[in-house]
């Protein structure tokens, strides 16, 4: 690997969206590194993209951890110095949270896996992305970083009996939207959410998309994912976007909810002069 491509760190890129994205920087030129937790699937994305030069440094990490990810994260920027692209990619599905045998006595605590991987794996990533972005200089793109969010509609629509991928991915759209202008405006990092419907991935069985498929409900196409990405690489200024990605019509800009009058606007506006001292530089 020399020093002289665009860089990227994926977190959940040993499979899935991850990996597709992966193979997508890569055929732009873009050096990767790979975090996941699946030790067999980082072995084999590396055998299959690092035959003839080593394109693709994997690393092993818990992104619900934060030490484990930080790790994987030094080793990055120790290979590449400078990190231009993060996305923050690492999910799991829905698993039962909540104990419900009546019988039982006592209480138990909830399974929180789910929410600890799509949510606190979420804020790790981007803690790291934003401290290594305010070390870095504008670059001749004009910024000093780019975070690439991989979510879900499951941010913005009510998705039935989901509520923990629910509320991580409502999480992630409303980090996004509060966030993002103000990190484009004052600091030259650049944040969006890509919000695909169901797509064939390793969150759900085979056999579900198939019955998803099967009821007329047409499943989004790995590639009008990886042309949304593409979009956001390079020169391109938007920031704060919620992307939705829509059977049959494709992509969609999500606009925020209309404020019910302009009192509640302001208050928002307000919101910006009160928050922005918890954001400042402190040395």
């Amino acid at each position: 690997m020399d020093g002289s491509a665009a860089t990227a760190f994926i977190t959940g890129g040993a499979s899935g969206l991850g990996r597709a994205v992966a193979k997508l920087l890569l055929q732009k030129g873009i050096r990767v590194c790979v975090a996941d937790i699946c030790q067999d699937g980082l072995r084999s994305l590396s055998e299959e993209l690092n035959k003839d030069e080593t394109v693709l440094l994997p690393v092993v990490v818990d992104v619900a951890d934060w030490d484990s990810l930080r790790r994987g994260f030094e080793k990055a920027v120790s290979q590449f110095r400078r990190i231009d692209y993060i996305f923050p990619i690492a999910g799991v599905g829905e698993t039962r949270t909540f104990p419900n045998n009546p019988a039982s006595t006592g209480f138990q605590p909830p399974d929180l896996r789910a929410f600890e991987v799509n949510m606190n794996g979420f804020l790790y990533t981007i803690s790291l992305a934003l401290q290594q972005f305010r070390r870095q200089s504008v670059n001749d793109l004009g910024f000093r970083g780019k975070i690439i969010v991989l979510g879900s509609v499951s941010g913005f629509y009510s998705m039935p009996c989901v509520p923990m991928c629910a509320a991580a991915r409502h999480a992630q759209v409303g980090f996004v939207r509060s966030f993002g202008t103000y990190l484009a405006d004052e600091e030259k990092i650049f944040i969006n959410v890509i919000c695909p419907n169901k797509i064939r991935t390793g969150l759900n069985t085979a056999e579900a998309f198939d019955k998803i498929e099967a009821a007329g409900v047409p499943l989004i196409e790995m590639k009008t994912v990886l042309d949304e990405v593409e979009k956001l690489l390079g020169s391109n200024s938007l920031s704060g976007a919620i992307i939705e990605i829509a059977p049959k019509i494709g992509s969609v800009v999500r606009e925020p909810p209309a404020f019910v009058n302009r009192e509640s606007e302001r208050s928002a506006e307000m919101t910006l002069e009160l928050a922005r001292p918890l954001h400042q530089v402190v040395r």
